[in-house]
């Protein structure tokens, strides 16, 4: 059993996941923005980096829409750790290629 794979494996799902609400997100802040103004139709359809504020934590709760195995994950601490040491990428060029394939801001 790999303790740094699994670590790795929670961190990335806590990523994907808030990749997926801020999409989410960003889609409808597009649709208000639609409505609002047609001078940028299309600005939030271009890939856009992934930021996690270095103090966000998984909320707890089921209305918050996060998976139970990932409330209270201190998602922001562990993207600057991988930023700033390397954490969980060091050595491990598969790893580095799927965090950019979700648009992971280095």
């Amino acid at each position: 059993w790999d303790v740094s794979e699994h670590l790795f494996q929670k961190c990335y799902a806590a990523l994907c996941h808030f990749a997926k609400l801020e999409r989410a997100r960003q889609q409808q802040q597009q649709k208000l923005s639609s409505h609002a103004s047609t001078v940028h139709p299309n600005s939030w359809h271009s890939k856009r980096a992934l930021r996690v504020p270095s103090n966000f934590v998984v909320p707890s709760g089921t209305e918050n829409g996060w998976p139970v195995e990932l409330w209270d994950f201190p998602l922001g601490a562990k993207c600057s750790a991988i930023r700033h040491k390397g954490l969980y990428v060091k050595n491990e060029p598969h790893r580095r290629r799927a965090l950019e394939e979700l648009g992971f801001q280095w």
